[in-house]
């Protein structure tokens, strides 16, 4: 059957079945078992049969009973569908991971050690800190590359580490895993440079591999520029039986490694006019934080 929505439907399934020659009282049968209501019904067909117009305000006063008969019938339909077993009940909730820190540097100048550093010519290295690195760090770097501390650029505290001369400075540091049960983690770093004209730095996450390979896991963007301290986010899962990585930070010469300055995309952050002020051709590392990840 046609539905019926409104006065002018009912009149035309009215005046159909009338032509069909179904009854007055068979029509008010068939539109009794769909919740039309019969007054309605029994004006309708008083209005076909004397051929009359109905005017505006009878027209309005029983849409208004047909419109909340409507509404009551939709409303007991919602109160039905809500109470059965095939809607969930259960609130829904959306689960966060939770983090714990495994490991954090600021590097603040009491964080050092004066045994763990390589140097392929360290008569060349001219800063007083040729030893004097952090702790837990090893230093690695070509004649023309320096490493320092600086206590003239930093992000927190009052020190952050400067690479300079891209001449192929590393930063490395191991970070034993085997108190994590989680195989995923993220580690946040802030990173700042300055013209660094023939260099590129960036941060890489690998570990060693039972054949003693080095397995890289992540690498940033490479960075050459910015405008200031600017936060890299590594998220990355290791395989099973990995139990350390290695965190390293780099500072690399891009003639000497042009395929790996292709392959790493440019760090989207605001570039800045070369600053006088500050040393060009260097990088500044700051506030690294290492996080495992659990789903909650």
């Amino acid at each position: 059957m046609v539905e019926i929505e409104n006065y002018e439907k009912l009149k035309q399934y009215i005046i159909a079945r009338l032509k069909q020659g179904a009854s007055p009282e068979t029509i008010k049968n068939e539109l009794r078992t769909r919740n039309i209501n019969p007054e309605m019904v029994d004006y309708t067909l008083k209005k076909i049969e004397t051929n009359s117009r109905i005017q505006g305000k009878d027209f309005m006063r029983y849409g208004k009973i047909l419109g909340i008969a409507l509404i009551v019938i939709l409303a007991g339909i919602g109160v039905f569908y809500f109470s059965t077993s095939y809607v969930s009940k259960q609130p829904t909730t959306i689960s966060k991971p939770t983090t714990t820190t495994l490991f954090y540097t600021g590097f603040e100048r009491g964080e050092f050690n004066s045994t763990i550093i390589n140097a392929t010519s360290p008569a060349n290295y001219s800063f007083k800190d040729y030893n004097n690195v952090p702790a837990g760090w090893t230093i690695t770097f070509n004649p023309t590359g320096q490493f320092q501390w600086s206590d003239a650029v930093y992000h927190s505290g009052s020190k952050s580490i400067r690479m300079s001369n891209a001449g192929g400075v590393v930063a490395t540091h191991k970070v034993n895993l085997n108190e994590s049960t989680s195989k995923k983690f993220v580690l946040n770093a802030w990173s700042k440079a300055n013209n660094l004209k023939n260099g590129f730095g960036f941060v890489e996450i690998s570990y060693i591999d039972a054949e003693n390979k080095t397995i890289v896991l992540k690498r940033s963007a490479r960075i050459v520029d910015s405008a200031g301290f600017n936060e890299i986010t590594l998220r990355f899962e290791i395989p099973d039986k990995v139990d350390s990585i290695y965190i390293k930070l780099k500072l690399l010469n891009k003639n000497d490694e042009q395929s790996l300055y292709e392959k790493l995309p440019n760090w989207q952050v605001a570039f800045s006019k070369p600053m006088e002020r500050l040393p060009s051709g260097s990088i500044w590392f700051d506030e690294l934080e290492l996080k495992a990840v659990f789903s909650s």
